[in-house]
């Protein structure tokens, strides 16, 4: 059972953000960006028998699907909450 002997072996959900070099448009607000997987890659993603070479492949930074506005600096402060958050705000 290697290293989960004796634990619970019920299936949990859990989350992982990857992250790569940020796209041409968001390198001035940030580095880095989430790479996202699509559906149709989520089987081959999961497969034991994919190569780990082979899963680079599958994520991209796909800069059509992302879009960037200014928000509140209030998002800074881990206090603050409520989508209001992320509404979009004039740079002055």
């Amino acid at each position: 059972m290697g290293c989960c002997e004796g634990e619970a072996t019920e299936p949990f959900h859990s989350c992982t953000i990857l992250t790569g070099e940020a796209a041409d448009f968001l390198k001035a607000i940030h580095a880095r960006m989430p790479l996202v997987l699509h559906e149709d890659a989520w089987k081959a993603w999961m497969a034991p028998e994919t190569p780990p070479t082979n899963l680079t492949e599958l994520l991209s930074t796909l800069e059509t699907e992302f879009d960037s506005h200014s928000i509140s600096r209030r998002v800074n402060n881990p206090r603050n909450e409520g989508p209001e958050l992320l509404t979009p705000v004039s740079v002055s």
